[in-house]
């Protein structure tokens, strides 16, 4: 298999790995992805495998039972946990049953509940026991075999321990359709995790080149972003910024009232324009061929909505409800993002309409442009 490389851009080949309990467990699973064409990286866990994981740039992992516990508690990568199916159970518990009445089934919750009830059907007695550790697997089937158990049935830990110790044992192999269905999930996951960094990337690109300063906060209220224009305006070194709070800076800018105000206009025009374009991408994205006003409707209601629930918040009358270019300028982005984006391609489209959203919202600030009012004449 593929030795896995990071910098990928799209789910696929090696942006995904099967992390196996033991070699055996490898070589089924190399077995099952080259029947279905699948290239995805193969490892046998250990610790030098797990130190490894997080250097080759994978999105997403496949493994079983307490390979997953042990990995979702050292990396952090999503980890897809691959399922024990009932014809996976039933085959184990009736080559179990040549063995004696008396089976015990040790896991770490990945597999069926409630085995018991199988009992009247292999006329046998069934017990199941979950074990969330080595010592705690060891625990169980030593309790198990106090018990008079005939047969043990689990994963290769498991068998491991009631070889050890005497008992007859079914191992739970590694089979096709819960390994294949574990990977789909994972490519899902892979996907996800693309189309977000792909929007990271794109909103780093606006900040970096933007001639407007623009600071971001976290829910404390903490800076986490100041782009390049902002550190200028502010002479301050972003080491010294990034986890303050908000208010160090505000302090700074409120010896300036109008380059506060005018920071406070350039961020919330681009929220603006930023969700503005999502919209239209999650438009693209749930219907094949939207429409043009499918595609304003969307990019609007998301790039104004957040805003007038701000404001609303805040006990403001929404910028949407008042003569101010708002919903006008969203609505620009929107046309232009959505009409230029089978001509130009997405990256192109996203940075137009907001650079539109921001260019509109500036220049109406500047020249102070207003969208007119009706007027009311008064009952005399």
């Amino acid at each position: 298999m593929g030795e896995g490389t990071p910098g990928r851009t799209a789910p696929g080949t090696e942006v995904i790995c099967y992390v196996a309990y033991r070699a055996y467990f490898k070589k089924r699973a190399e077995e099952i992805f080259a029947k279905n064409g699948i290239d995805a990286d193969i490892l046998v866990y250990s610790k030098e495998t797990v130190q490894e994981l997080p250097r080759r740039g994978y999105l997403a992992l496949l493994a079983r039972g307490g390979t997953a516990e042990e990995l979702r508690q050292q990396v952090d990568i999503p980890v897809v946990d691959i399922p024990i199916m009932f014809q996976d159970i039933a085959a184990a518990l009736l080559q179990a049953r040549q063995y004696g009445p008396r089976i015990g089934v040790v896991g770490y919750g990945n597999f069926l509940n409630h085995l018991e009830e199988l009992n009247p059907i292999l006329d046998g007695e069934i017990s199941q026991k979950v074990a969330r550790s080595a010592e705690e697997t060891r625990r169980s089937i030593q309790g198990l075999q106090a018990m008079g158990c005939d047969a043990i049935i689990g994963g290769y830990q498991q068998v491991e321990i009631a070889g050890e110790l005497g008992l007859h044992h079914v191992l739970l192999d590694l089979y096709e359709d819960p390994l294949m269905e574990a990977y789909h999930q994972a490519e899902v996951i892979a996907g996800s995790v693309l189309r977000n960094a792909r929007k990271q990337e794109e909103l780093h690109t606006i900040l970096s080149t933007t001639k407007e300063a623009f600071i971001a906060i976290d829910r404390d209220g903490r800076i986490t972003v100041m782009n390049p224009a902002a550190l200028r305006l502010t002479q301050i070194s972003v080491g010294k910024v990034i986890g303050q709070p908000l208010e160090q800076v505000r302090r700074l800018l409120m010896r300036d009232p109008r380059l506060y105000d005018r920071m406070l206009l350039m961020m919330d025009s681009l929220g603006l324009g930023v969700f503005t374009v999502v919209g239209i991408q999650t438009a693209y994205g749930c219907v094949e061929s939207p429409s043009w006003f499918l595609l304003a409707f969307v990019g609007v209601v998301t790039g104004v909505g957040g805003g007038v629930l701000r404001d609303i918040m805040a006990g403001d009358v929404p910028y949407i409800f008042r003569k101010h270019i708002y919903a006008s300028a969203s609505l620009a982005g929107a046309l232009l993002c959505a009409g230029t984006w089978k001509l130009v391609g997405e990256m192109p489209a996203v940075l137009a309409g907001t650079g539109s959203v921001l260019a509109i919202r500036g220049l109406s600030a500047h020249f102070r442009w207003d969208l007119p009012q009706a007027k009311r004449e008064l009952d005399s």
